[in-house]
């Protein structure tokens, strides 16, 4: 009886551990779309939530979620923030960039849209040191892996209708931005051969 007991008190221990990470995913989920909300409004919205303690801490942390929902939420804040050329110091300066770049291995397809997006937004802020940086980090590898993307997007946006078409114009910019320098770089990463 004793170990029938045990049992019991280990299966009711193992569903209450359950349902609080189902809570857990779904607060997480919820509270990501509240913030997300917020950063798409103005810059001085989105500035609160750059400005919110451990914020951009958090988001960093979440991105490595094993969870695609949770990286797909932070990959869409974090594209709300740089939406603005003079946010992007403060994504660059939080390390969020390198496993944002990170989660093209991981092989969630339902993160491509949103991360292109900041790729795209980091390109297009026009800053040569944030640009190097993107392509010292593996961004261009993850601009070519997009470009064979037959994603189309939620919405067509800046002339854009597909996730690929988003990773061409980030190319395309950091080709603009850094002509001496890029072309070798994504040749390098075999980024020719992506438009074959």
């Amino acid at each position: 009886d004793h170990a029938r007991a045990s049992s019991g008190h280990a299966a009711s221990t193992v569903r209450k551990r359950s349902r609080r990470r189902e809570v857990s995913l779904g607060l997480q989920s919820a509270a990501l779309q509240v913030i997300g909300n917020i950063a798409c409004g103005d810059d001085r919205q989105t500035q609160v939530i750059i400005d919110c303690p451990n914020a951009l801490t958090i988001l960093r942390t979440l991105l490595a979620s094993v969870e695609p929902c949770i990286q797909k939420e932070c990959c869409w804040i974090i594209s709300n923030i740089t939406e603005s050329a003079h946010q992007v110091q403060d994504i660059v300066r939080a390390g969020i960039l390198e496993p944002l770049v990170g989660i093209f291995s991981g092989g969630h397809e339902s993160c491509d849209e949103d991360a292109a997006w900041v790729l795209y937004n980091v390109t297009a802020s026009g800053d040569p040191e944030h640009i190097r940086y993107l392509a010292n980090i593996g961004g261009i590898s993850a601009l070519c892996a997009l470009i064979l993307s037959p994603a189309e997007l939620e919405v067509a946006w800046k002339g854009c209708a597909t996730v690929a078409a988003v990773a061409l114009h980030a190319l395309s910019n950091m080709l603009t931005v850094l002509p001496n320098e890029m072309p070798y770089r994504i040749a390098a990463e075999y980024g020719v051969e992506c438009l074959d």
